[in-house]
């Protein structure tokens, strides 16, 4: 900024009254004051400058006074001051300086360029001040903006993300984020509670920095237990000095100490209120002292690594999960493919294998005729060059165990066991041995072993017991293929029934191309199956029924008078072979036909999902166990049938929810204004949820109290209520800092009074967290009282309050810092940013509302007199003391800016001009009754004022503040001290 002096022959003489109050004036300001020649040579400096510098004034006078500018700004000074001659006179540098201490700091110089008339001489006089805390303050605002923007981006990109993208994904943002950070080395451990040990997975290291990754596996968590116990207790844990540690975490610091750590940070990996593991920063070269963005930097990607992570286990759990059905899927068509009992065992101890992960799959086999335990099949790379005797003779007496007892036998450490030539003989340290029975009759064993020792999991156990049943059903399907051609056909029609489960994902199409293939292996007069579900099995399909009477829809009670029920309860299949003689229901007309009933239930991991009936007109039609079991490995396909198309529409609703999850994030990040993006978080949750409406409330300042801000058709509008930790369904969750999920809140005993009107029915709330930093609750709600949310919904509401919050924190930063960039550093009022920032908002306000505005244009009398005589920091209070006293005599709703130089805008909402001109009379007279002291003296100072009001021909601020210039320029004609309306004036300015 620069100012043109039209007459530069002023002399210092008329502005002051003499050299000694010059000097006297000089010596008590504030600021630092200084007169140089343009070669740099000080002539003149004050009190606060010699103070500044650490120097006496004779020590500084007839010297440079440029050595302390940094090196950096040299050729910009070298610049600024060649600009300087009678027509230029003055302008404002910004200088970095090296001070005394040697540390860098920024300056503010306003330069004036005066002709001493004295001395016949031009002389520079300059005021200076330390704006470094300014400036580094804007420094902040860029980084911040620069992390909001990155943590944005990242937010975004992790929504939806494959399987195979997420690590990637992950270790990107370690590298960007470790570089914003300034830090050495960023990485990612997660905990294994099963081994007691942590394992780092994720790492970034800077260039020149040594990887610690690989020295960083299945860490024992017991090692570093003052370490794990702070991140288990969800702290963030900052150490900027590893020789600070106390006793208690010497073995910590030792593993610091080992990976040439100086400083490390930390912060809890938490989803759903589960802790993952932990994400950290490592300091190398040199220490480093933790600042709050650097918690703030942990917390935020700690939010986002933390829901990658879950997603990626939810995915990976969902691909092991289809991995597992595939596998038994193809255990019970191998099994069905081959008509040679030996190539079929041998597939199927490869297959079983498989699916557990084991080393090794034996299959042992009660041999009835010899009455002895052979291996029919083993399967495995260690076994090739194993001599048979041996492995028959230990295998036999572990096979004999099962074959006794009827039980699992589980050996997680064979050392430890009766049967330690195992570790030799098979290389094997773990083994699991499961009976292979069919219909109470036990067949055999299936031995699956590993050469590293293993802990068996509960799925693993499920999933070997249903290898085990598909081998004993294989089996049996074998021999009852040797004895007749009909076991044949049998087998046969039941391959093309899991072909079928195979080739589609509609239940319905398979359930019936099923049925048809069992009627040809088990003939019935009609068929049904029937779905468990909230406590009734309902009748899904079915074959054999007059289209007229279907019985689809209808419902049977759980446990009920029906031999339904006894499936479902017993788990096992159930026969009537004279039904009749049984229950009631068998004796009506419509069911009078049926003499033999059978009833299979239908299991997905030993859990019933419901039943396949078939029913004959022939007593003891189903007597034959043959039957039941073809009925029973039926039924199995009909549960996979089912299971499959579960699993695919619960992974296409995933899907779904997740790009809904995705374009809602993005939309929300993209508003910034506070009020509106709360209000569009609400709206976007309950769209998001198929839910009626719902509430968002903010913490207050002391983080107690939630204050509902934005509310979304819950007929009672609640906005501006304010609930106290615990109570009703927001105050829980704001109280626990978990979400919650209530099916019938009219029901709930937490309930608050004044929603007993509202419509509430199911209810879901979550708290807005950035790791532990609790923001708010939002709440949604259903008033349909048959929808539920289910516990899918759950996880997608929780994932969508991760970045809600960030989005709200984002928005209330960018808040702060905006208001700090409005501010004119010379009064503390609005600067003209700020003006047009709130004037453009009120003008439209009043033209939406058709209130009246006016606006007021304030400037000072004579005020280049005052710089003149008394000098620009005199000047500088005396604008400070004018903005103050306007200040005090407006109403809060008005909005009073600095301009520019002397000149000051105040917007009057809802005033006209009549009331406006009573303002201005009123400021003028404030202004004038009483003299102004800066710096102890006694100023009269006087204000001209122009208004201007809105109208149709003023719609927008720019052209009112032209106005209201007029109308002060008129005033400022007319004799100054007054005040003019624009255009009741009606005289040309000019």
């Amino acid at each position: 900024m620069a100012q043109n002096t039209k007459d530069p022959s002023i002399s210092i003489s008329t502005r002051l009254a003499s050299d000694i109050d010059y000097q006297k004036l000089i010596d008590n300001h504030p600021d630092m004051l200084c007169q140089w020649l343009k070669d740099g040579t000080l002539i003149l400096a004050n009190k606060a400058y010699c103070e500044y510098f650490g120097k006496q004034m004779n020590d500084l006078v007839g010297k440079t006074c440029l050595d302390y500018i940094h090196p950096d700004d040299q050729e910009k000074l070298k610049q600024h001051i060649a600009r300087f001659n009678s027509e230029f006179t003055q302008a404002i540098i910004e200088l970095k300086i090296i001070n005394p201490k040697g540390e860098i700091r920024y300056h503010q110089w306003n330069d004036i360029y005066i002709f001493n008339e004295k001395r016949n001489r031009w002389e520079f006089l300059s005021t200076g001040r330390d704006v470094t805390e300014l400036k580094l303050a804007e420094f902040e605002l860029q980084k911040r903006v620069e992390f909001e923007r990155l943590i944005t981006k990242h937010t975004i990109e992790f929504i939806n993300l494959s399987l195979f993208d997420i690590d990637h994904r992950i270790t990107n943002l370690l590298s960007e984020i470790g570089e914003y950070a300034n830090v050495d080395r960023a990485y990612v451990f997660l905990f294994d509670d099963n081994l007691g040990c942590l394992t780092n997975t994720h790492e970034w290291c800077r260039q020149g920095i040594e990887p610690q990754i690989q020295n960083l596996q299945c860490v024992p968590a017991d090692s570093i237990y003052w370490w794990v116990k702070k991140i288990k207790n969800f702290e963030t844990v900052l150490i900027p000095q590893i020789s600070s540690l106390p006793p208690e975490a010497d073995s910590f610091k030792a593993s610091l100490k080992a990976q040439d750590i100086l400083s490390v940070a930390g912060t809890p990996l938490v989803n759903a209120g589960q802790i993952l593991g932990f994400i950290g920063f490592d300091a190398v070269s040199v220490e480093k002292n933790w600042m709050e963005d650097d918690i703030t930097i942990l917390r935020l990607i700690s939010g986002i690594i933390g829901g990658a992570i879950a997603q990626k286990r939810s995915q990976e759990a969902f691909s092991e999960e289809r991995r597992y059905l595939q596998s038994l899927n193809e255990i019970t068509r191998d099994s069905l493919n081959s008509d040679n009992i030996q190539e079929m065992l041998d597939i199927i101890a490869e297959k079983s294998k498989t699916l557990i992960k084991a080393d090794y799959c034996s299959i042992n086999l009660w041999d009835e005729e010899h009455k002895i335990i052979s291996t029919s099949a083993r399967n495995g790379e260690f076994l090739r060059n194993m001599d048979g005797s041996f492995l028959q003779m230990e295998e036999t007496t572990i096979t004999n165990q099962v074959f006794q007892t009827g039980d699992l036998l589980i050996i997680e450490d064979t050392r430890n066991t009766l049967h330690p030539s195992i570790i030799k003989a098979f290389g094997t340290e773990s083994l699991l041995a499961i009976p292979i029975v069919t219909n109470d009759n036990q067949m055999g064993a299936a031995i699956f072993g590993y050469t590293k020792q293993h802990t068996f999991t509960e799925h693993e156990i499920q999933l070997a017991q249903q290898a085990s049943s598909q081998i004993a059903m294989a089996i049996l399907k074998q021999r009852l293929l040797d004895q007749a051609k009909r076991s044949a056909r049998e087998a046969e029609t039941l391959h093309k029934a899991g072909t079928i489960v195979a080739a589609t994902l509609e239940p319905n199409l398979a359930i019936e191309s099923i049925l048809d293939q069992l009627e040809m292996v088990v003939p019935f007069d009609s068929a049904s199956v029937q779905i468990l579900h909230d406590g009734y099995l309902e009748i899904r399909a079915g074959k054999g029924w007059a289209k007229k009477n279907s019985p689809v829809g209808l419902k049977f009670p759980v446990p009920g008078d029906n031999p339904n029920s006894k499936v479902i309860l017993s788990k096992e299949p159930f026969v009537l072979n004279n039904a009749p003689d049984f229950y009631e229901i068998f004796r009506d007309s419509i069911h009078s036909r049926i003499r033999s009933w059978l009833g299979v239930p239908l299991k997905v991991h030993d859990d019933v999902i419901g039943l396949l009936t078939l029913d004959h007109h022939e007593p003891n039609y189903y007597s034959n166990k043959q039957l039941i079991t073809l009925a029973s490995a039926f039924a199995d396909q009909v549960a996979i049938s089912l299971e499959n198309s579960r699993l695919y529409a619960a992974e296409k609703r995933r899907v779904q929810e997740l790009d809904a999850l995705r374009a809602t994030t993005a939309d929300i990040t993209k508003e910034l204004a506070i009020e509106n993006l709360i209000q569009a978080i609400l709206e976007r949750a309950t769209s998001l949820l198929h839910a009626t409406g719902g509430e968002l409330g903010l913490v207050d300042p002391n983080g107690e109290l939630i204050h509902i801000h934005v509310s979304h058709n819950m007929g009672a509008n609640k906005v501006g209520v304010v609930i106290e930790p615990g109570e009703g369904l927001m105050g829980y969750v704001a109280k626990t800092r978990q979400i919650e999920m209530i099916e019938d809140y009219q029901e709930w005993i937490g309930k608050l009074d004044i929603y007993k009107q509202n419509n509430i029915h199911a209810a879901i709330a979550a708290p807005l967290m950035i790791g532990s930093h609790f923001l708010g609750v939002i709440g949604i709600m259903n008033s349909d009282r048959k929808r539920k949310f289910t516990d899918s919904e759950k996880s997608l509401m929780s994932q969508f309050a991760q970045q809600a919050a960030i989005a709200v924190q984002n928005a209330q930063l960018f808040e702060e810092r905006k208001q700090q960039a409005r501010i004119d550093l010379t009064t503390g009022i609005y600067n003209r940013r700020g003006l047009n920032e709130l004037g453009i908002r009120e003008i439209d306000r009043s033209q939406r509302f058709d209130r009246p505005l006016s606006l007021l244009m304030v400037d000072i009398d004579h005020f280049k007199r005052v710089n003149d005589t008394y000098g620009h920091p005199i000047g500088d209070l005396v604008l400070k003391e004018l903005a103050d006293r306007l200040k005090n005599h407006l109403r809060s709703i008005d909005i009073l800016s600095r301009y520019g130089g002397e000149e000051f805008v105040i917007i009057l909402p809802e005033t006209a001009t009549d009331h406006a001109t009573e303002v201005a009379e009123r400021l003028r007279e404030v202004v004038e009754q009483k003299p102004f002291t800066p710096d102890g003296l006694a100023l009269p100072i006087t204000i001209s004022l122009g208004i201007s009001t809105l109208n149709g021909d003023a719609l927008d601020i720019q052209t009112l503040i032209k106005n209201a210039d007029d109308a002060m320029y008129v005033s400022k004609r007319s004799g100054r001290n007054q005040v003019n309306v624009f255009p009741k004036t009606n005289q040309n300015p000019s």
